[in-house]
């Protein structure tokens, strides 16, 4: 008798164990930065996403990631997952832990992280226009 299939949320949940924190940590595959990674419905995507869409029941937007309110970035308990912006992350995981670097800082380092085949010039463009001003781009 064949096998039946796992649906995707079931082989999901099995790749989770909660922490004292009430955190769902990822315990599958992570790609070199250490974010999980994740094939859902046919597409790899990062599990934070495919709890928070699935859990949800909804897309999340062009122009919008999902925040982890918790400051842990394996979390994948939709209760500690939010639709927001890049910036918006940065400014509020700077408020919230102090972190040395300043919001705008964070925000080119992600930037440049995520799309490094953008130019400095054309980051510091996007910034300015959000009212930022990293320090340490080079021109």
């Amino acid at each position: 008798m064949a096998k039946q299939k796992k649906l995707p949320l079931q082989r999901f949940m099995e790749k989770t164990k909660e922490d004292d924190k009430g955190c769902w940590i990822w315990t599958g595959a992570k790609d070199g930065s250490g974010y999980g990674k994740f094939k859902g419905h046919e597409k790899v995507m990062t599990p934070h996403k495919f709890s928070y869409e699935e859990h949800k029941q909804s897309k999340v937007p062009i122009g919008k990631i999902i925040k982890h309110t918790c400051d842990q970035p394996l979390c994948v308990n939709p209760a500690h997952l939010e639709l927001g912006t890049y910036s918006e992350n940065a400014k509020e995981r700077w408020a919230r832990t102090g972190s040395k670097l300043p919001p705008e800082e964070v925000i080119a380092r992600a930037i440049i992280k995520a799309l490094p085949e953008v130019k400095n010039e054309q980051i510091k463009t996007a910034l300015a226009s959000l009212g930022l001003s990293p320090k340490s781009l080079p021109d």
